[in-house]
């Protein structure tokens, strides 16, 4: 059996262009943010060494201690744009966002809905975009619809485009799938802090089914690894008031 995993630490650069008048191919992706609830010690064990001498004291809730769990932003994805159907994330993911795929020459059209309690965006990592599909908010001169992937109020959608382009494909010598990242960048560090955070591969070309799977593998594993500060979190003064005595 074929397995491909893929870990990634590295931040890569994006780069604004002007995209191509042909692509490969397109592929869409529903994507929301929503708050809920996400317990970090689901089991309530220490599944590392069975010691629960320290455990108790720092994961257990108590007067000066929030517990396990925590309100968070999670990126979901669904089925169309209707966002009715959601698409359950496989259970080892944690609360890291759906795992995007595109080919080399590919375009994806990210539909993102803001169900949350405050403006978020979508920025990616080693793809090319136009300057209204950066989601980034910062002093860039620009007006107008080039603003309006900055921050995305709540209630609201908007359409990012992400072309996957040639200048950061796998080369001969890479496998056959690299990874990217894709994040808010309204105050990047809080947002992922607060939990919203996804990850992407771009491909070699005809690596990937037409349902996104791959060819050259059985099971794939994209990991993202990061220190969540959850004193960071725009939820911070929720969470504090889970102390039971805040």
């Amino acid at each position: 059996m074929a397995v491909g995993s893929v870990f990634s630490v590295a931040v890569l650069i994006s780069v604004t262009c002007t995209l191509p008048s042909s692509w490969t191919r397109r592929r869409d992706y529903f994507l929301s943010a929503e708050e809920q609830w996400w317990d970090f010690v689901p089991t309530q064990l220490n599944l590392v060494n069975n010691d629960r001498s320290i455990f108790d004291d720092v994961v257990l809730r108590g007067e000066e201690r929030i517990g396990s769990v925590y309100k968070k932003v999670m990126i979901k994805q669904y089925t169309d744009a209707t966002y009715t159907k959601e698409i359950r994330p496989e259970p080892w993911r944690g609360f890291v966002g759906p795992l995007l795929k595109g080919e080399v020459g590919d375009t994806l059209y990210v539909h993102f809905r803001n169900l949350a309690s405050r403006p978020y965006s979508l920025h990616p990592h080693g793809v090319q975009y136009f300057k209204d599909s950066e989601g980034a908010l910062y002093a860039d001169g620009t007006s107008g619809s080039d603003k309006f992937d900055d921050q995305v109020p709540p209630g609201s959608t908007y359409r990012y485009r992400w072309y996957m382009a040639k200048s950061f494909a796998p080369t001969a010598d890479d496998d056959n799938c690299l990874p990217l990242g894709y994040h808010p960048h309204i105050r990047s560090h809080r947002d992922i802090d607060t939990g919203l955070i996804g990850m992407m591969v771009v491909c070699k070309p005809g690596i990937l089914r037409p349902d996104g799977s791959r060819k050259d593998v059985d099971k794939e594993f994209v990991l993202f690894a990061d220190i969540t500060n959850e004193t960071n979190s725009w939820l911070i003064e929720e969470n504090l008031n889970r102390c039971q005595n805040p």
